[in-house]
């Protein structure tokens, strides 16, 4: 089967279903008139679907999938719409087991990567929770797409169809029709709430991108081109993947100058004011996903600041990136040190400026042993540029760290036994290095 498949399938009951107009929601105009509304959203989708998959009980079977002469059933229909069909016997569902099989039986009906359409109007009322169920479950597990979830409304009011007579022309009654209602979006909701969720608990951005992927995809699809808010949709996505990306790899000068945060703040305020103001369409129930998003990254809101290292190491410990947490706290230290030494000097600063770098680096490494008094003693980069390790000895941040020199000593080590992947003597528990980041980010965050 094609992963690009378009699988339609439906619930038949066994309820006396009268003949009616049915129209797809908000298009009156376009309607189709027949006892099954599974029939209508058939010929009124704007896809059609390569299989149709019936399920029914033994006692819909009996009533309406073979019909009478008189009263036509649904395979009938199907027939003469040349739709290819297939059948799946369903037990009525009253029980967990039999809700568990039908889970089971439809479920290995969906082939993997397709795209699924939905109809549940002449389901039992308490199996459309089931369908979102199934549908949630099939996204993860067969990486289907939903075309639409649709029912008709038969209770519902609807406009009237003049009926005529086709030999005279006169009108010579009317029709009720009832609309097809696509509830789509509620499978849309559950893909962003769960991408918003991931984002949010595990700070990966990556299910959001694809999220705000087909949105726009959508939007300029449905409007024939650019839409309202589309520049602001598209620069959520692209610094959310930068950004995120950027801790996750310690891409550590790109955090210090922190574009994309500027940028996926201002663009994340924009939207919310368009909103606000009616400028752009945005379906309620998602804007305070979007206020989710929004406070999570709110720090990540000056450019140019040493201080977003930190709030990167706390990104880090919130979503257990512990040796990227570890990283970045010590190039932290180092870039304080260069930061103190450059304004001193009355100097531009520059993080990777040689020896300037290396000298600051390796003052880690004295302080922490304990051997600044003593020039012998000192890494062959330090003793090399005593001159300018001296003036990066009288800085504000060398001082700060002399009096946390056990917490210094406890993150060089901390992080060296990470990097190495443990491969030394009495190496730390994986839940003692979460536990410890936490404890030295507190402490040598303010140096």
């Amino acid at each position: 089967m094609s992963k690009h498949e378009h699988i339609f399938i439906t619930v038949l009951g066994a309820g006396n279903y009268q003949p009616t107009a049915y129209y797809m929601q908000d298009n009156p105009q376009h309607h189709y008139h027949t006892r099954f509304a599974p029939i209508a959203s058939l010929s009124l989708m704007t896809e059609r679907p390569d299989k149709v998959i019936v399920l029914l009980t033994e006692e819909a079977e009996r009533k309406n999938w073979k019909g009478t002469d008189d009263k036509p059933g649904m395979e009938r229909e199907l027939k003469a719409l040349g739709y290819k069909y297939e059948t799946e016997r369903i037990p009525a569902g009253f029980s967990q087991k039999e809700l568990e099989e039908i889970l089971d039986r439809v479920f290995k009906r969906i082939p993997d990567g397709a795209t699924v359409h939905f109809d549940l109007t002449h389901s039992f009322r308490h199996l459309p929770m089931l369908v979102m169920l199934l549908l949630h479950y099939a996204k993860v597990i067969k990486n289907v797409k939903v075309g639409g979830i649709y029912y008709g409304a038969y209770e519902a009011d609807g406009p009237k169809l003049q009926i005529t007579c086709s030999e005279c022309q006169k009108t010579i009654g009317e029709l009720e029709m009832k609309p097809i209602l696509n509830l789509a979006f509620f499978s849309e909701l559950q893909d962003w709430t769960r991408a918003v969720a991931r984002f949010v608990q595990a700070g990966d951005a990556s299910m959001l991108a694809e999220i705000l992927d087909e949105w726009d995809w959508k939007q300029r699809n449905m409007r024939k081109g650019p839409y309202p808010g589309m520049q602001q949709i598209r620069e959520i996505r692209r610094c959310l993947l930068e950004l995120t990306e950027n801790i996750r790899t310690c891409r550590g000068l790109a955090i210090i100058d922190n574009s994309c945060g500027v940028k996926l703040n201002r663009a994340l305020t924009n939207l919310h004011q368009q909103l606000q103001k009616q400028l752009m369409i945005f379906p309620a129930p998602l804007i305070p996903l979007l206020d989710l998003i929004k406070a999570k990254v709110q720090k990540f809101c000056t450019p140019q600041f040493v201080g977003n290292l930190i709030y990167a190491v706390e990104f880090c410990y919130e979503h257990g990136l512990t040796q990227q947490g570890y990283t970045l706290l010590r190039e932290f230290l180092v870039c304080r040190i260069l930061e103190d030494y450059f304004r001193s000097q009355t100097q531009n600063v520059n993080w990777v400026k040689s020896p300037e770098r290396e000298v600051a680096d390796a003052l880690l490494g004295i302080i922490s042993s304990n051997t600044l008094n003593q020039p012998s003693q000192w890494q062959r980069t330090a003793a090399q540029n005593t001159q300018l390790t001296q003036y990066m000895i009288n800085t504000k941040a060398v001082s700060n760290l002399l009096s946390r020199r056990h917490e210094l000593s406890r993150l060089l080590e901390a992080r060296n036994d990470i990097n190495h992947a443990g491969f030394r003597q009495n190496p730390r528990k994986s839940k003692n290095l979460q536990e410890e980041l936490k404890e030295l980010l507190d402490t040598l965050k303010t140096i």
